[in-house]
């Protein structure tokens, strides 16, 4: 009888899926904030599965304005660990104190951002900056 359901299942698991996919959205105002900071670069910083990550920054289409990824899972290293933030600056080249992290967490990005000398923004989900 569980044999007989797994098709079921998967259609079930499927519509979650696409559901989940449709509702990736971007504020408003990200594309033109993205465009407004071309010739800068650019990298993200996010939490979790890299395959689902990913989907986010393609099926927004966003992926492009980053040239640097840096995903929990790929790096073994997650949020507020201070490591991914050490390993988005060694990717980037650049010295830790010329790197500027944006995030909407205190916790999770910036007290480690402050606690390894990077500067910072906090910016409110709503979009306004503190």
């Amino acid at each position: 009888q569980i044999e007989r359901s797994i098709p079921a299942f998967k259609a079930l698991f499927e519509e979650y899926q696409k559901q989940l996919e449709n509702s990736w959205i971007l504020f408003d105002d990200v594309v033109d904030m993205l465009h407004s900071l071309e010739g800068y670069r650019l990298g993200i910083i996010s939490n979790g599965k890299s395959i689902q990550q990913r989907a986010k920054l393609s099926c927004t289409n966003i992926e492009k304005y980053f040239e640097i990824i840096l995903i929990s899972e790929e790096t073994g290293f997650a949020k507020p660990s201070v490591d991914i933030f050490y390993e988005a600056v060694k990717q980037s080249g650049e010295k830790i104190d010329s790197v500027i992290y944006v995030g909407d967490n205190i916790k999770t990005d910036i007290l480690p951002c402050e606690k390894i000398g990077m500067k910072c923004v906090l910016v409110e989900s709503a979009g306004h900056i503190q």
